[in-house]
């Protein structure tokens, strides 16, 4: 998987390939290699989204942390991918109660 960081009007961004899957409580269907992509949205105000572009689909995984910047909920993906994990590291954010 190759990370290329970059960030573009202010907002940080990642672009990487990675083996995506469709997850469900009926379980996960393999989806693929895929070109991807994750861009933060944080509206400084305690609640943030991820926009994750696997190929032609897009989720947007809603984040809710508190002033310690640390990821106390989220909502839109049955779990934070691995990559969004170290995304939201690498922005300070503490993942702990999220992994």
């Amino acid at each position: 998987m190759e990370n290329n960081n970059v960030q573009e009007n202010s907002r940080p961004k990642i672009f990487f390939d990675a083996e995506c899957y469709l997850e469900g409580t009926w379980g996960a269907r393999r989806l693929g290699l895929r070109a991807c992509s994750m861009e933060m949205f944080d509206s400084g105000k305690g609640r943030a989204m991820i926009e994750f572009v696997a190929g032609d689909d897009v989720e947007h995984i809603g984040l809710v942390y508190n002033k310690d910047k640390r990821v106390v909920d989220y909502d839109g993906v049955f779990s934070i991918p691995e990559e969004g994990i170290k995304f939201l590291n690498s922005l300070g954010f503490n993942t702990e109660d999220v992994e």
